[in-house]
């Protein structure tokens, strides 16, 4: 007797990246008012929610424009040195 039959199985990991895209989101949000790497954690967020979210794959195209722009001004070198 199988721990699942096959079709739970595949309903069980099409329901599990939800959770996880949810928690990572909320966890980057977090991280952008706390210590730690708040970008990461929400551009990773999306990406596993833009799999079935249209508005989650929009989200992430924005967010992701506007940092490379932001990346375009300054460089990627990091910040100006000071004079």
């Amino acid at each position: 007797m199988a721990f699942l039959e096959p079709g739970r199985a595949r309903e069980i990991l099409d329901r599990l990246p939800s959770p996880v895209g949810y928690g990572m989101l909320a966890v980057g949000v977090a991280l952008l008012v706390l210590p730690g790497p708040g970008i990461p954690f929400v551009l990773g967020g999306l990406a596993v929610l833009a799999r079935r979210r249209p508005w989650a794959r929009r989200a992430r195209r924005r967010l992701r424009l506007h940092l490379a722009r932001g990346l375009g001004r300054r460089g990627r070198r990091g910040p100006r040195p000071a004079r």
